[in-house]
């Protein structure tokens, strides 16, 4: 399995399936029993994506956020089994059960007697601009220079784009051709230009591997990496072929080209 998903694209495809499933469709039942209490009766009216979350506005005003976490999904159960490492289940009034599968337990659930204080919560309140929908260069220029991190660890920041996370931001800044180790502070207009352009590519390539919603084979244990950069140290960059290297910037790993991205002017220390 490809470490560090979901990203936006994922979210995105799991969300086109949470909605084939639920809206206009009632929660007759939930478990744990702490959601059926909450859930059971309401229909799902919309859903739409803020960031990494997935936001569903219910019947009677309420709202439920579902964040995959690291390595979350939303799955249909297939007659009476269940998915492995189902955390949570929706019983739909179509009689589908949809079911929200989570591995490592690092996603979230949260359902709220009204869609605003949903998005009042303080994990959704502070999503920044949509990473491929509202991507605004002044915002960004904003950002940078407001702060001393580098480049990768700022647009990997939920409050300053939201949805890019460490496999898409690795790929646009290989895209863009900028070292992931620049201070965020260095980047000049040219190059943030770059950079905007290999975010958006970096995502519509991601989405790209969903054409009909499904889960793409390489968030499976070991199916191929259709990544240029990440998790590919040691390899040749596709671009010029020399070899890729690895580096940890804020506790997360990196791949990048030493001869592609070069270094403006790295984080002091």
């Amino acid at each position: 399995m490809i470490g560090g998903m979901p990203e936006l694209p994922e979210v995105e495809a799991n969300l086109r399936n949470f909605a084939a499933w639920c809206v206009g469709r009632r929660i007759t039942g939930a478990r744990p029993a702490a959601l059926a209490r909450r859930l059971a009766g309401r229909e799902v009216k919309a859903v739409e994506r803020r960031g990494k979350w997935m936001l569903a506005r219910l019947g009677g005003g309420a709202g439920l956020g579902l964040h995959l976490g690291m390595t979350g999904k939303i799955a249909r159960a297939e007659g009476d089994v269940l998915p492995r490492f189902t955390r949570a289940v929706f019983e739909m009034s179509d009689g589908g059960r949809v079911c929200f599968v989570d591995l490592r337990r690092f996603g979230r659930i949260r359902a709220e007697p009204s869609y605003e204080a949903l998005l009042r919560r303080p994990e959704i309140a502070a999503i920044g601009p949509d990473a491929l929908h509202a991507l605004d260069l002044r915002h960004l220029r904003e950002a940078f220079a407001s702060t001393s991190r580098t480049v990768k660890e700022t647009i990997m920041d939920q409050r300053v784009l939201g949805g890019l996370g460490n496999i898409y931001a690795a790929e646009a800044l290989w895209r863009a051709r900028i070292h992931p180790a620049t201070a965020a502070r260095a980047i000049d207009a040219p190059a943030l230009r770059a950079l905007a352009r290999g975010i958006r590519w970096a995502l519509r390539r991601g989405l790209r591997e969903f054409p009909k919603g499904e889960v793409p084979a390489y968030v499976e244990e070991g199916a191929p990496n259709p990544f240029f950069v990440y998790a590919r140290a040691g390899e040749p960059c596709r671009r010029c072929r020399a070899r890729l290297q690895g580096m940890v910037l804020g506790g997360r790993s990196t791949v990048f080209c030493p001869r592609c991205q070069l270094s403006r002017r790295s984080q002091p220390g």
